[in-house]
């Protein structure tokens, strides 16, 4: 079966959307426009500032750790459906042999928080999908076509072809106004964002010129430009650098230095970098503490991430799966990520709560002993008999049940 070119991995340098021969987009519409610190800001550039990759890839590798299972029913009546080729297919390998269920599900979120929109090939054999493959979505255009939504995709060579939604599962992140695409999160907030990758610059050429404040010289009477520039070069070529780094300077014929710049200390930058950590966080709607290290972890921090972070994330990406009519024909079928794996708590309450769903058989004891790589309960003289594998039921509000009494003596 030979597949659209688009489904290969991109190369290193890869085009812009919308681009071909008849139109190049600007700078500015590529990126969603400029910003005050006069720091250009793409997706590209964004990732690569730490707080935001960190921010991106939590909550990419945190979605892709979740199971995502198969129901049938709800309430009392909810089963799981592993034996179902959704459930092979979200589970075992849905890209194709190049890509894990993991690698799928962290590259979809991954594009919904980088981008606002994830965009997947379905690959089908005999009318069932068969593979998962992600786009990159610089790559897609989406528009309306007598009400239907088409898409517009470039491969390397930027030729385009259009496809349906027949072809292409299209995962929209957040928008304000009902927009067939989502709100890119770093062009939303390209404006905080530049001002971090500015400081990141500054860093950079603090360390790399290693001079330390911004040097000016003083030199009496009225040298020509020629002097000018041959003294700038001189002092540059052996102050700058690591390798110059606190070294003396000379100066000669009566100059003088003077600092007529701001140091690290001066310009309050360890406090402006954890500024950008919470704002990062405020921006991915992530726990603080998940991106500063600052702090121990408690169990709200895990509850924030969980209720607030990701089950509106989560239920984003299984909603565009189970909508999607060529992935879940049978609508009584559904995906759920396994939410519960979510849940972290200190060991003395993860004990009592597990032990509080053994009492009420909510939990099986093997089911609790299989979670921490323990063997099945088997009783010695009956292999067959499992204690582990039947549900231990204490009465609500009350002591376990006492053992049956002796049958009566009838008085011989």
């Amino acid at each position: 079966m030979r597949l659209p070119s688009f489904r290969r991995r991109p190369p290193s340098e890869e085009r812009a959307l919308f681009q071909d021969a008849a139109r190049i987009p600007t700078w500015a519409e590529a990126s969603g426009g400029y910003t005050y610190a006069a720091v250009p800001i793409t997706r590209d550039t964004a990732i690569g500032l730490p707080a935001v990759g960190r921010a991106i890839s939590l909550i990419a590798e945190t979605s892709a750790s979740i199971p995502v299972e198969v129901y049938q029913g709800k309430g009392a009546g909810k089963r799981l459906r592993d034996d179902t080729w959704q459930y092979r297919l979200l589970n075992e390998l849905p890209g194709m042999g190049d890509f894990t269920s993991f690698d799928v599900i962290s590259d979809v979120s991954a594009c919904v928080e980088a981008s606002g929109n994830a965009f997947v090939q379905k690959v089908k054999a005999a009318g069932e999908v068969v593979a998962l493959i992600v786009i990159d979505p610089k790559r897609v255009e989406v528009y309306r076509d007598g009400g239907e939504k088409r898409f517009r995709i470039w491969d390397e060579q930027g030729r385009m072809q259009e496809y349906g939604t027949s072809t292409i599962l299209h995962v929209r992140g957040f928008t304000v106004n009902g927009s067939d695409v989502g709100l890119s999160p770093i062009t939303v907030h390209r404006q905080r964002l530049g001002f971090a990758s500015a400081q990141e610059q500054y860093l950079a050429r603090y360390y790399g010129q290693g001079i330390g404040k911004r040097i000016g010289i003083q030199v009496p009477g009225q040298p020509t430009k020629d002097q000018v520039k041959t003294m700038v070069e001189t002092f540059v070529a052996n102050s700058s650098g690591l390798g110059n780094a606190h070294m003396p300077a000379v100066a000669t014929n009566g100059a003088t230095f003077a600092d007529i710049g701001v140091s690290l200390e001066d310009s309050q930058y360890v406090e402006s970098e954890k500024l950008n950590l919470l704002q990062a966080a405020h921006i991915f709607k992530l726990p603080p503490k998940f991106l500063t290290g600052e702090g121990d972890l408690t169990e709200w921090d895990f509850i924030y991430l969980n209720t607030v972070s990701m089950a509106p994330r989560l239920k984003r990406i299984t909603a565009a799966f189970h909508a999607d009519p060529d992935l879940f024909p049978d609508r009584t079928l559904y995906p759920e990520f396994r939410v519960r794996d979510l849940a972290r708590t200190d060991a003395k309450t993860h004990a009592e709560v597990e032990h509080m769903q053994i009492q009420d058989g909510t939990l099986l004891k093997d089911e609790a002993r299989a979670d921490r790589g323990q063997p099945p309960l088997v009783m010695p003289e009956d292999p067959e008999a499992n204690p582990g594998m039947v549900p231990l039921l204490t009465p609500t509000g009350a002591a376990p049940n006492p053992p049956p009494s002796p049958a009566p003596d009838d008085g011989d």
